[in-house]
């Protein structure tokens, strides 16, 4: 022990990296009194187990989530370096913050540093049996989420798995909406300004998503759209609002502008605003700078709106 105080802090983690484990370096922090035997866990994903820990070096608090890669089917160290190097390139304040990653365990562990972020997720906090959100609290949710979305794909990062579980809230009374889980998210090539595929939650999916078409940045706006749709209806989608063709999507995006719109018309025409299906009609030419103005243009309109008091 007398040895590892007299070593820089940094050649100690890096030691601890290669052959430790992640309690050499971050200690699990449980919630206080949770009596609960898992107390410092997060939450728990396909791929790993996020927790509460607290940081020997500095002594704050993160949420770290320890990918164990011997058991995670489909995923390699490579894709969680990508990942990592993806959230490093975001700092919004609507979008998980990112500190630091490292392997453990003669990399058998992957484990991602964030900020913590305790106030729940938009799902348990405004979605059935929770209570409905306020028009206020709709607005100011809207306006977050799409300006990330808008610095998002100004770096041309698709997200490609938005739900209302992997969206957090700060604590009450603030309650800002940050972005979490990046695990699908991915960069456009310059030349192109739809060329992803795949990924993602299946009710939030867009149609062009579910049929293999390339995507842009349209995909998240779906994703946006179908979460505020849910928000403003207080009901959760149990499946997609597309089917086999672009006409039963409309069907059922119309149905679903309508229920927000029964709550408030301006609510009803923003929402419909980001459900717009492009499908395969859309121009496969346009460049990526094209493409991405107009996208930001829309959620711009969006943001404006909702700034402008509209609702």
């Amino acid at each position: 022990m007398l040895f590892n105080h007299l070593l820089p802090f940094s050649i100690y983690l890096l030691l601890n990296c290669l052959i430790g484990d992640v309690e050499s370096i971050y200690i699990r922090e449980p919630e206080p009194n949770d009596s609960d035997d898992d107390r410092s866990v997060l939450g728990k994903g396909v791929f790993g187990i996020t927790h509460r820990m607290k940081s020997r070096h500095d002594g704050h608090v993160y949420a770290v989530k320890v990918v164990d890669l011997k058991h995670a089917k489909g995923i390699n160290l490579k894709s969680l370096k990508d990942e990592a190097s993806l959230l490093a390139d975001l700092t919004h304040a609507n979008i998980v913050r990112y500190f630091t990653s490292f392997s453990s365990k003669r990399e058998r562990y992957f484990n991602l540093v964030m900020e913590l972020v305790i106030g729940g997720t938009l799902e348990e906090v405004f979605l059935p049996p929770a209570p409905r959100a306020s028009l206020a609290e709709w607005k100011k949710i809207a306006s977050q989420l799409t300006a990330a979305l808008v610095y998002m794909h100004s770096r041309r990062v698709l997200h490609r798995d938005l739900k209302p579980d992997n969206i957090l809230l700060t604590p009450h009374p603030r309650r800002d909406v940050k972005i979490a889980d990046l695990g699908n998210a991915c960069v456009l090539r310059a030349t192109g300004g739809r060329n992803a595929r795949g990924g993602g939650a299946v009710v939030y999916s867009s149609y062009e998503k579910a049929h293999g078409i390339p995507i842009g940045g349209e995909d998240d706006m779906w994703a946006v759209g179908c979460i505020l749709g849910e928000l403003a209806t207080h009901t959760k989608l149990d499946s997609p609002l597309y089917e086999t063709t672009l006409s039963d999507v409309e069907a059922r995006r119309r149905q679903l502008i309508a229920s927000c719109s029964g709550w408030d018309g301006a609510v009803g025409r923003l929402v419909g605003v980001l459900l717009t299906p492009r499908g395969s009609s859309q121009p496969s030419s346009l460049t990526s700078q094209a493409f991405q103005a107009a996208l930001t243009t829309s959620l711009s309109t969006v943001i404006k709106l909702l700034v402008c008091d509209v609702i």
